[in-house]
């Protein structure tokens, strides 16, 4: 009440017509200035009630204390009372909750005068969450929602992969890719190769030695470590899908729940803190550990990305599953080891957790697909088709073994049948690489996922927040729009490069004693096709008759065309990096000559 205010500091001090308001200043009119403010509130965003009928006496010039202690409070307060001859009046100073009142019998005695007097505020109260908010209890409900989930997820997937996972520890770890030898001749069936074991009288000495005491898809324990595939199966699962789509969500959630608190800062959704009991310390307070659990989740998801979807799929053996993960490790090749004992101690280190994570290992999956002739399970992988062998119950590529010797090379000119050469096209596919270049769409996610952008962007969110949103919206541009650069620059590569090796045209094919007019796709080993002036060589092949010349400069990088000649009929062996090579045609080099022996051979 500001009749309790000290004489010449109520509304006597204000001129004729004018009024003391709500700030401590006189007016014609209160409400002119809807800014406002009463300083009895501190500055809080909501005082608490007992502040809420406090108003404030007019404002007062400085007061001068003698010998003033910034830590003694009491006296402030009594020079104040001093100054004003308020001492017996207004027993309360700086509190709020206090409930002194003027002795008995006063006029005013009716609790309207807790008021306090200069600029000594009230400690500021802590704001704490009841966590009973609706806010909370979303956060809670999805958070439970999801831990649920993954627990589920996990036993049900370790009760599922049980046996495998045992199986698994009994051959000692992964299934491994190994090339298959097959042994061709010509009019041999080869519908069922891969399916039945091969016929030991039928193979080389070199496939029969590979073969000895194992089977023929088992081999290459001599291969090296650096070429084997790591090969697990995997099929789908109601659960797993369940578990993939909410870990999208959660991912999606963390984003959305920062873009809320990053906007209640600003005060988009309402008065500015609504979402931290309209306190910004407590908003500030409670961001960081949001950023943090945001940061670590995304992270980690970054982190396993090749792998994520899979572990929300049943591992199975691979002649069961629908997909495969195949695993390429990747080898570091040191040029030199530093003679510094903190750099070898930090290497060994990083070696240690990248093994830790597997994240020196390639990860691609595939789809498992049928041959339609046979049902054979099999899948693709850089351009190689990997065909299940049910005799060693394992994926491996088909080589044929077309002979090492002249001889046996050119017992192959009677060529191949349709239906040889359809079995084997099902064996290696066609003779074409694929390349995949993906839409600038899903190049520009695809960048996005990677672990720089998502270091960059989370830093961006505390630009965003702490004020600084010109800076982060100018350096998100720039981010943005190198990354636009970047994946248009690959993007047009690739595709330059999906036009390069995409490459086929018109070939002569001998099949079933006829030369007939196919396309250099259908080639598969053991075939016998012509080439003429301006072809480009499909593939590694042997010259068995005419005379050729070839350009190899895109090869070996020689100017100069090389002469090539037909293999001898002799038991010679036939070495197509040594000697043989001017009896070789490469792949992806070019005919400037072709000329035929005899009229027969066109």
């Amino acid at each position: 009440d500001v009749a309790l205010c000290p004489r010449g500091y109520g509304d006597d001090t204000c001129s004729a017509g004018e009024k003391l308001c709500i700030d401590g200043s006189c007016s014609a009119s209160c409400g002119d200035i809807p800014a406002r403010k009463n300083p009895c509130g501190c500055t809080f965003q909501h005082p608490p009630e007992q502040a809420s009928g406090l108003v404030p006496c007019a404002a007062f010039p400085d007061v001068t204390i003698d010998h003033y202690n910034a830590n003694d409070a009491s006296q402030t307060t009594g020079f104040c009372a001093d100054k004003f001859n308020v001492s017996g009046a207004v027993p309360i100073w700086g509190q709020w909750d206090a409930k002194q009142e003027l002795p008995s019998g006063s006029a005013t005695n009716d609790g309207r005068r807790r008021f306090w007097a200069g600029k000594q505020c009230p400690k500021a109260p802590k704001y704490k969450y009841t966590y009973s908010e609706p806010l909370w209890i979303g956060v809670f409900a999805c958070s439970g929602a999801e831990a649920a989930i993954l627990a589920i997820w996990v036993i049900y997937k370790f009760l599922r992969e049980k046996p495998v996972k045992h199986l698994r520890r009994s051959e000692s770890g992964f299934t491994t890719a190994t090339p298959a030898a097959v042994a061709v001749t010509s009019g041999k069936d080869t519908k069922n190769l891969g399916s039945k074991p091969i016929d030991d009288a039928s193979m080389s000495s070199t496939a029969r030695e590979k073969r000895s005491g194992t089977t023929a898809a088992a081999t290459a324990a001599d291969e090296a470590e650096d070429t084997a595939l790591h090969i697990k199966g995997f099929k789908n699962d109601v659960l797993g899908w369940i578990g993939f789509v909410s870990v999208l969500a959660v991912s999606l959630g963390w984003f959305v729940l920062l873009g809320f608190w990053t906007g209640d800062y600003y005060g988009t959704l309402g008065e500015a803190a609504s979402l931290a009991l309209y306190n910004s310390s407590l908003l500030d307070e409670t961001l960081i550990p949001i950023w943090i659990f945001a940061t670590t989740w995304l992270v980690v998801c970054c982190t396993f990305q090749d792998r994520i979807r899979n572990y929300f799929r049943i591992e199975c053996l691979p002649a069961q599953g629908t997909y495969v993960q195949i695993e390429r490790e990747l080898n570091e090749l040191r040029m030199a080891n530093s003679t510094s004992t903190f750099v070898r101690l930090a290497k060994r280190a990083e070696e240690n957790f990248v093994k830790l994570i597997r994240a020196n290992y390639h990860v691609k999956t595939c789809k498992i697909e049928r041959i339609p002739r046979t049902g054979q399970r099999y899948f693709n992988y850089m351009c190689t088709r990997y065909v299940f062998n049910e005799s060693s119950a394992q994926y491996s590529p088909y080589q044929f073994d077309l002979g090492s010797t002249h001889s046996q090379l050119k017992s192959h000119d009677g060529g191949l049948s349709n239906d040889e050469a359809g079995a084997r096209f099902d064996l290696v596919g066609p003779n074409f690489i694929s390349v995949d270049v993906p839409s600038y769409a899903m190049a520009f996610v695809l960048e996005m996922s990677q672990f720089f952008y998502l270091y960059q962007f989370m830093v961006m969110w505390l630009y965003y927040y702490w004020n600084y949103y010109i800076i982060g919206v100018i350096d998100t541009c720039i981010i943005l729009l190198s990354a636009i650069v970047k994946v248009v620059v690959r993007v047009r590569s690739e595709l330059r490069v999906k036009r390069m090796a995409e490459h086929s045209e018109a070939c002569s094919i001998l099949r079933d004693g006829d030369w007939q007019e196919l396309s250099t796709i259908d080639l598969v080993p053991g075939d016998i096709f012509r080439v003429s002036a301006g072809m480009h060589v499909p593939c590694d092949a042997v010259v068995l008759g005419g005379n050729i010349v070839s350009d190899e400069s895109s090869l070996t990088g020689e100017p100069l065309p090389v002469r090539k000649f037909p293999i001898c009929d002799d038991d010679g062996v036939h070495d197509q990096s040594g000697a043989g090579k001017i009896n070789t045609l490469f792949a992806g080099t070019s005919i400037s000559q072709a000329q035929s022996v005899t009229a027969s051979d066109g």
